[in-house]
């Protein structure tokens, strides 16, 4: 496809830092590799002095395999930045400045040092030692990747860093609800060192450390880098910014490309500050590419309403190429059940209609929004498979709360004198006990829960053992053991009675949920899994007893295993490729794909915003929400809980009244020009100008030139009447409203319009002016940035800015702004 007049500016770029703002499904990395073949083949750099880079694996493979049809590109450097990392670490290497290091499969090396720390840390007998028997690798995994990611060493006087990294570089800080965590990430670095080994966040990280130290490395860098280019720009961190930094200098062919509005990884350390700051820091010249070939104009619209209430961003919308006719609604459902349940049924009929499975997405906040949808594939045999994860009832979470029920069915044979355990039951008896002794923490060494299991392996009741060893001790420890005796027995005893309450119990006694938020080195890593917890809590409610749960829990997880030892991976990608399964995933990992089918459930403040209480988290949420709703095709179905409050990312946002408003106003663009009415045209006049679709009008429109004209010269006279009678302001418009028409047709028809005022709206939906209370505060949905307000005084204005307390908002009126007073001053929305 031939480059747009926006992409051809990016392309003709030569020289100088550059920053490219290109909005989701902007076709971005064509750009990129248009202005690469261009500027190898007019000499303007040498291919192999070109290095083009990205931190995503699968990004740098499209701008591979795009690079692969111009020959004479072929000594472009494509690579990810961790891939430019190691290239630093073994040019040090060969200089003899250090040891390469060992650098093995990717999360490897992470693995030996960690499980080689621990078994230190145990024989040191550190003062956290039980905290260990209950440590997620993971999520102390991505303290420590975060913690790198920001340049925050574990022990930065160590690091004995040169003057100018002291700049950049900081002393980790521990967690609040972790502070040995600290710690651990000292003892890993420690042994990491000693170990002599690379981690994947070592390759940033320790080739920024040599850049720093070593300028005749960075001269050399310098000279073979001449042109740089960043995909993806949004999702740097400081490491990797700075990596960037000192490659460029000073030439500063450097070409950043992104949208800050899809900088959804600031957990792992990207913020959208590298690429906002990016102009300023660099004296950048700054382009943009704002058609979205993706999406239709009903979901564009949408996407537009969401992001621009973020106030940290760069100002641009996603204008639309693809026209009108997508499908854009929000569904209510009375709960989650209901919810799972419409989706697999609509589902199941646009499989029937013709869809492929893979065709169709369904996008979570968090992986625990899966278990009621998962129920309801299983009940309508829909195939599913989820991206990056396991189903529910395999998650660590709830096999926790299953492990419980486990030991009290084989506590109560024991407690029955019935024939000994078999060995697969001994087997069973020691998995669940090692996984649930220490959660919560009980204080229970590992030595003596390898006394307690080896006595009930010999055939006495779990709960018995647990009793005689709490009579023998004191303290803290006693009444840990008798609680958790109690616990079993109660177990045993409850097997027979309705699952969902003996869940609720158990979840009451162990303080499970309060346990997940609490001990994790990320709030919303802890929420998540709480969340997760919950979910198979409330799916326990669809069985008769505890016992009947953990039977069919176990018959599906056998199922689950049973497909898997049978699947090779072969079998398994031959699987993916024959498009068996509808996708399931999280809309983190969603970002830089499509699908003709979106579903997004649960939209709802409950999970957008995820974490309501950190206000200053909101606007990344608010991006996530966008990243989600920018992934279709053709169709998105945004789904949500009439009892819960709905997410204020669509705060006085009607998206089903919005699709309507849409198509009708399709409806009229394609009719007979002189077919329509005066309030048809007033409408196309004022939502084409409200809906921001000049672009698309002037640039993707397709229809005949005859049809075009003569629409335009209708809409000119119209506009025109509109003028002379000053009733412009008042519908919506200014002078910019006129320019798509003009370009068409300069001319006007003619024809008289009368008296234009009659058209003007109303809030009772009659024609002609209404007068409001000046006491009546109006209904704050229809209250955002953007809108379009009318004052009995000051006439209609554009609403600028609402304050967070919703008492006051600032409106540009005609004459100039105005800050007003909801309560008093009679401003109204004008529908």
């Amino acid at each position: 496809m031939q480059a747009t007049d926006e992409q051809q500016q990016i392309i003709a770029h030569d020289r100088g830092p550059a920053l490219v703002f290109a909005v989701a499904g902007a076709g971005k990395t064509t750009t990129m590799v248009k202005r690469i073949e261009r500027l190898v083949r007019e000499g303007v750099f040498g291919a192999k002095h070109i290095l083009a880079t990205s931190f995503s694996n699968a990004t740098v493979q499209d701008i591979r395999q795009a690079l692969n049809h111009y020959p004479y590109c072929a000594e472009v450097r494509v690579m990810t930045l961790h891939s430019l990392g190691l290239r630093i670490l073994k040019r040090a290497a060969q200089k003899g400045y250090r040891s390469l290091g060992r650098l093995s499969e990717e999360g490897s090396s992470s693995d030996q040092i960690f499980y080689a720390v621990l078994s230190e840390a145990r024989r040191e007998r550190v003062g956290y030692g039980l905290e260990l028997d209950t440590l997620d690798r993971a999520d102390f995994m991505d303290y420590v990747s975060t913690c790198k990611a920001n340049l925050s060493y574990a022990d930065l006087a160590a690091a004995n860093l040169p003057p100018q990294a002291l700049n950049f570089a900081s002393q980790a800080l521990q967690p609040e609800n972790l502070p040995w965590y600290l710690d651990l990430y000292q003892r890993f670095e420690r042994k990491r060192q000693e170990l002599g080994l690379i981690t994947f966040d070592d390759m940033l990280l320790s080739a920024w450390e040599i850049l720093m130290r070593y300028e005749d490395i960075v001269t050399e860098l310098r000279g073979f880098y001449q042109s740089i280019l960043v995909d993806e720009f949004q999702d740097v961190n400081l490491v990797q910014s700075e990596l960037l930094d000192l490659i460029s200098y000073p030439e500063r062919n450097y070409m950043a490309i992104g949208d800050d509005d899809q900088t959804i990884y600031e957990w792992r350390g990207a913020s959208p500050r590298f690429i906002l700051g990016f102009a300023e820091r660099y004296q950048a010249k700054t382009y943009l590419i704002s058609d979205n070939f993706r999406s239709n104009n009903e979901h564009l619209l949408l996407a537009n309403r969401v992001i621009e209430q973020n106030k940290a961003r760069y100002p641009k919308r996603l204008s639309p190429t693809r026209g009108f006719g997508g499908k854009m609604r929000l569904y209510f459902h009375d709960d989650q059940e209901a919810m799972a349940s419409s989706i697999a049924k609509d589902i199941k009929l646009a499989l029937e209609q013709g869809l492929k499975p893979s065709d169709i997405a369904i996008l979570l906040r968090i992986y625990a929004q899966s278990a009621p949808l998962e129920i309801a594939f299983l009940n309508f045999d829909v195939d599913y498979h989820i991206v990056g994860n396991v189903p529910f009832y395999k998650r660590p979470e709830a096999q926790y709360l299953l492990d419980y029920l486990e030991l009290a069915r084989l506590n109560t044979k024991l407690l029955a004198y019935e024939e000994e355990l078999s060995a697969s039951e001994n087997a069973l008896l020691s998995k669940a006990f090692n996984n649930i002794y220490h959660r919560p923490r009980r204080y229970i060494s590992r030595e003596l829960k390898d006394e307690l299991l080896q006595v009930s392996l010999e055939g006495l009741a779990l709960s018995s053992v647990l009793k005689y060893a709490a009579d023998r001790e004191t303290g803290k420890l006693k009444d840990e053991l008798q609680d958790f005796a109690e616990l079993i027995f109660y177990l045993s005893e409850s097997l027979d009675k309705p699952a969902l309450g003996v869940m609720w119990e158990l979840e009451k006694r162990l303080k499970y949920l309060s346990y997940l938020r609490q001990f994790s080195g990320f709030a919303e890593t802890g929420e998540a899994k709480a969340e997760g917890a919950l979910a198979f809590i409330r799916f326990s409610a669809r069985f008769g007893s505890a016992n009947d749960f953990l039977t069919a829990i176990k018959e599906l997880q056998m199922a689950y295993e049973m497909e898997i030892s049978q699947t090779s991976q072969t079998k398994a990608a031959a699987k993916m490729a024959a498009n068996e399964g509808i996708i399931i995933t999280t809309a983190f990992r969603a970002k830089g794909l499509q699908w003709p089918f979106v579903i997004v459930p649960d939209c709802n403040k409950r999970f957008y915003p995820f974490d309501n209480e950190n206000r200053e988290r909101h606007e990344e949420e608010r991006r996530l929400f966008y990243v989600a709703i920018t992934r279709t095709r053709g169709r998105l179905d945004l789904h949500s809980n009439r009892f819960l409050d709905e997410t204020p990312f669509l705060k006085g946002i009607d998206v089903n009244k919005l699709d309507n408003n849409l198509k009708e106003i399709a409806a009229y663009l394609s009719q007979d020009p002189y077919s329509l009415s005066t309030m048809q045209l007033i409408n196309i006049l004022r939502e084409s100008h409200r809906h921001y679709l000049k672009r698309y009008l002037g640039q993707w429109w397709r229809v005949s030139e005859t049809h075009q004209q003569a629409l335009a010269k209708r809409l000119n006279t119209l506009f025109h009447c509109l003028q002379d009678q000053d009733l412009l302001y008042a519908l919506g418009l200014d002078e910019t409203a006129k320019e798509p028409w003009q370009s068409f047709s300069p001319e006007q028809s003619l024809e008289d319009f009368g008296d234009l005022s009659v058209y003007l709206p109303r809030k009772d939906g009659k024609r002609g002016h209404s007068k409001t209370s000046t006491r009546e505060r109006p209904d704050m949905t229809a209250f955002y940035r953007g809108a379009l307000v009318k004052h009995p005084r000051f006439g209609v204005g554009k609403l600028i800015n609402l304050e967070e307390t919703q008492q006051a908002v600032t409106v540009e009126f005609k004459g100039g702004m105005k800050k007003l007073s909801l309560k008093y001053s009679g401003l109204e929305p004008l529908n």
